[in-house]
């Protein structure tokens, strides 16, 4: 009587292996699907974005990584999240390893951006970058609703007066294990990156790497002063927090502008193995929030530029729904 049951489940295990066994490979990708249009879409959506975020973020385009990253893709109505691992060692960077959940819009608009961006600054500076940072800067590139997920967040924190010191936000390493401390490193992080990149315009997203390598190398205070006009990490708390409390508007773009009339100054290793995991172990269980959704009328691109609702390349959108995270 125990065959027909062992039958059953090799069969169950051979369908779940037949559902996620269609591939589609770029240059630097290899996802894996459920079927092989969206392993096509996700790869070349991949691909897509670590060109142009590469360009906006280090001003040219990555080599071609010795490696490729695949990208193992889950598609269904549970909350999107996304997850990529991968390995510094000797001055290098490799092993990379990448896990995208959710609905198939949310995974190509937010969740193959974001995590595309965190392999761009491990390939660029071959080193862990500060929690708030990486997670932040990354946040930046994701759809505008998502974006405005945290804004609202910071503000719930800042009114009930729970923001975490600067200082402290830029000593942490890892994810905080309590889920407020976790929420509030997101939000802030996403925050403050807006905040450093908005206030040196055109150039603002390379000026924030410019001043994250200063700042491994020197110090936060020498960082924020070569590339920011701050004197200390105190003073820019007090001028981002006034931004915050003002409802996060978009600064001026010019060099010289900054709500405490501090000017904004121009852009100007062997390790040992460290695993760099870009997620936290527990999910963001974060409020429903209305968003647009898209179609895509033409199969060779599949992602908009970042921060646009429309794409200029056949992408549209169709009346909103509600998803969460």
């Amino acid at each position: 009587m125990r065959i027909p049951w062992l039958v059953a489940l090799v069969a169950v295990f051979c369908l779940v292996q037949a559902a996620q066994a269609e591939s589609y490979a770029t240059p630097n990708f290899v996802a894996h699907a459920p079927d092989g249009a969206t392993a096509k879409k996700v790869a070349m959506t991949a691909e897509y974005f670590r060109k142009i975020l590469a360009v906006e973020w280090t001003g040219s385009e990555l080599p071609k990584w010795g490696q490729v990253c695949p990208i193992q893709v889950t598609v269904g109505t549970m909350g999107a999240s996304g997850s990529t691992t991968f390995t510094f060692e000797g001055g290098e960077v490799h092993s990379w390893d990448m896990r995208v959940r959710g609905s198939l819009e949310r995974i190509l608009d937010s969740v193959i951006p974001h995590e595309v961006c965190h392999t761009i600054f491990a390939t660029k500076f071959r080193r862990p970058l500060p929690r708030w940072a990486d997670e932040g800067a990354a946040t930046l590139v994701e759809h505008p609703s998502e974006r405005l997920r945290q804004v609202d967040l910071l503000a719930r924190v800042f009114g009930r007066g729970q923001q975490m010191p600067l200082q402290t936000l830029f000593e942490i390493r890892e994810y905080p294990s309590s889920p407020e401390s976790l929420y509030t490193l997101y939000a802030e992080g996403y925050s403050l990156a807006e905040f450093l990149v908005l206030r040196t315009g055109a150039e603002g997203k390379r000026v924030y790497l410019d001043f994250l390598e200063s700042a491994l190398a020197d110090g936060w205070d020498n960082a924020l002063q070569e590339h920011y006009g701050y004197d200390s990490v105190r003073d820019l708390e007090l001028d981002w927090g006034k931004w915050v409390i003002a409802g996060s508007p978009n600064l001026p773009r010019n060099e010289a502008y900054a709500l405490n009339g501090a000017k904004a100054q121009p852009a100007g290793r062997d390790a040992s193995v460290v695993i760099r995991g870009q997620t936290p172990k527990a999910p963001l269980p974060l409020a429903m929030i209305t968003r647009p959704l898209r179609t895509v009328a033409k199969e060779e691109i599949e992602a908009p530029e970042p921060g646009e609702t429309e794409s200029p390349r056949g992408i549209q959108l169709r009346l909103p729904m509600s998803r969460s995270r």
